[in-house]
């Protein structure tokens, strides 16, 4: 499973790219993303059958005998301005201690869901950092093999880093295993 996934996770990262040209990466949101995974899967397999939002899990894939759970991540430097004067710019989203808790909550999801089942579980991020970002990145946090270690995940793909058309933005994204 994990080729389809691969191989579906640098096809997503790449409709990115092709869409920053004419979007900012900080417009599209995990919905964006999870479709173009989702579609990228079904392309290239199209018996596989695709289960979104299915028992809180992000993205579960059924695909020659085999299953896998996806829980995805799509992080963002995003500025806020007051929807009528469209005064600002203020921070909206950016990396916290909110965003690692969260996938910290994640992985457990995946590693403490109990099926008598064999499965997969996978952890997929996609990111992008302002190419010098003011405050801390995306990429320092989940590139950092001490978050790995920590977490007991480990990193099976890198997206190599592009720069987003529209925004600048330097994007990339991880695929981790997590072992139950």
């Amino acid at each position: 499973m994990l080729p389809l996934i691969s191989k579906a996770f640098a096809e997503a990262a790449n409709h990115i790219a092709l869409e920053s040209t004419h979007t900012p990466v900080h417009h599209l949101n995990e919905f964006v993303f999870r479709f173009f995974l989702a579609r990228a899967i079904k392309l290239e397999h199209p018996k596989a059958i695709v289960l979104p939002e299915c028992r809180k899990i992000d993205l579960v894939i059924h695909h020659d005998g085999e299953i896998a759970l996806l829980e995805l991540k799509y992080l963002v430097h995003t500025v806020g301005v007051d929807p009528i004067t469209r005064q600002g710019p203020y921070a909206k989203g950016y990396p916290s201690k909110a965003n690692e808790k969260q996938f910290e909550n994640s992985v457990e999801k995946l590693r403490d869901y109990k099926t008598a089942h064999k499965v997969e579980r996978y952890a997929v991020v996609f990111y992008a950092d302002p190419i010098s970002p003011e405050r801390r990145s995306y990429s320092a946090w989940y590139e950092s093999t001490e978050t790995h270690f920590k977490l007991g995940i480990e990193r099976r793909q890198i997206i190599s880093p592009f720069s987003c058309k529209s925004s600048g933005h330097r994007c990339s994204g991880l695929l981790f295993a997590v072992h139950a």
